[in-house]
């Protein structure tokens, strides 16, 4: 064989395994790009469908939350992805509020202005189709409980869920929140509601409680405080008239802030 033959063989035969030696693109590596190069200004349904097409699951999302820091983004794949999961909006109990349409990012910002690194379980009590609860984990919580009356809905997040469950990250329960054993309410970090009961005086009996079983140092958001009255009745607390409400505990005396404030102005409840 002609050296100068020889030569150009020995060079394709190089060249073939440097090919053969770059890293092939995994499916992981190709949802990475994904979720690295999408717009924030993206419509919700657009990501949906590219997700679906990549098949990118709850798991994939909370691994990414796990790693980013970008408040912005894991917001926006949280609302994305559990967008997907199916919902269940009719009214099972006449007492009890059916499940809404939530504003996950809402969620976010009051879990961004709340949750502290002591914070490691969280519950939502009317925990529906499970959004928060997910949401919870995707924040850094290290065990999310739901808490729901409607089987239909236990149904839906525990299928949504299953991966979760099995691995011991989440918790549902199928009870109702007034009746069900306090001790539910004993150990949660952060413990979340929106109004779960129509009727104010059972919402301000469940309230009631909550409060009476939480243990110091955990917090209680109400983000549909509409039953202030019928609490100061129940409790002999000054409750303030207000929207939404943050109540945290602390040698055995409750103080109180507005979600919605910057500064976090606790106050004592007084009688």
């Amino acid at each position: 064989m002609p050296e100068m033959t020889r030569k150009i063989l020995l060079s394709c035969l190089l060249a073939c395994l440097c090919l053969s030696c770059e890293r092939i693109e995994t499916p992981a590596d190709i949802k990475a790009k994904f979720l690295a190069k999408t717009d924030l200004q993206t419509p919700n349904a657009v990501i949906q469908k590219q997700m679906d097409s990549l098949k990118v699951s709850l798991l994939d999302i909370y691994n990414y939350c796990l790693k980013s820091k970008d408040f912005a983004y894991k917001s926006k794949f949280i609302t994305c992805i559990y967008g997907k999961v199916e919902n269940y909006l009719q009214e099972d109990n006449p007492e009890y509020s059916k499940a809404v349409l939530y504003d996950l990012n809402k969620f976010s910002d009051v879990m961004r202005s709340f949750k502290t690194p002591e914070h490691k379980t969280f519950l939502d009590v009317g925990s529906g189709n499970g959004e928060k609860v997910y949401a919870a984990l995707c924040w850094g919580f290290e065990k999310s409980y739901g808490l729901e009356y409607s089987q239909k809905l236990v149904q839906i997040s525990k299928h949504a869920l299953q991966e979760f469950i099995q691995q011991k990250k989440i918790d549902i329960v199928h009870a109702d929140a007034v009746k069900t054993s306090p001790d539910i309410y004993k150990d949660k970090d952060v413990i979340y509601l929106f109004a779960p009961i129509k009727d104010n005086r059972l919402m301000a009996q469940l309230a009631e409680k909550i409060m009476q079983n939480m243990k110091n140092g955990a917090l209680l958001l109400e983000m549909s405080f509409d039953y202030s009255k019928e609490l100061r009745k129940r409790t002999k607390l000054a409750f303030p008239d207000m929207p939404d409400i943050a109540i945290k505990k602390e040698n055995d005396k409750f103080y109180y802030t507005s979600p919605q404030s910057t500064e976090k102005d606790w106050k004592e409840l007084g009688k």
